[in-house]
């Protein structure tokens, strides 16, 4: 995904290009899965990638928060170029996020 993100010239771009990638918490949950993401990161850097923002979240968090709102109002996520507490969206919003994190995995 990062590369296919790389086959055009970034530098063109006044602000830059931003990928946004949906990770689940368990491929960084060790040393492995969080080398292979320095390892990927530093990949896309060095082809001329200009900025990355990760969601590192489970569709069973963001359903523990819709349960439980105060025990999860840091939760913060990505969607569509913007960053929002997850508990302070509303309640189709989140479902439609947490629909989108299930499908992907």
């Amino acid at each position: 995904v990062c590369l296919s993100e790389l086959c055009y010239d970034h530098s063109k771009f006044m602000d830059g290009v931003c990928i946004n990638l949906k990770i689940h918490p368990t491929a960084v949950s060790n040393e492995e899965g969080l080398a292979k993401l320095r390892m990927m990161s530093q990949t896309y850097f060095n082809m001329g990638g200009a900025e990355i923002q990760y969601n590192i979240v489970g569709s069973n968090t963001m359903r523990e928060a819709q349960a439980d709102p105060q025990k999860y109002r840091d939760l913060v996520v990505r969607i569509a170029g913007y960053s929002a507490y997850f508990v302070e969206l509303g309640l189709d919003n989140q479902n439609d996020l947490i629909s989108r994190t299930e499908n992907m995995f």
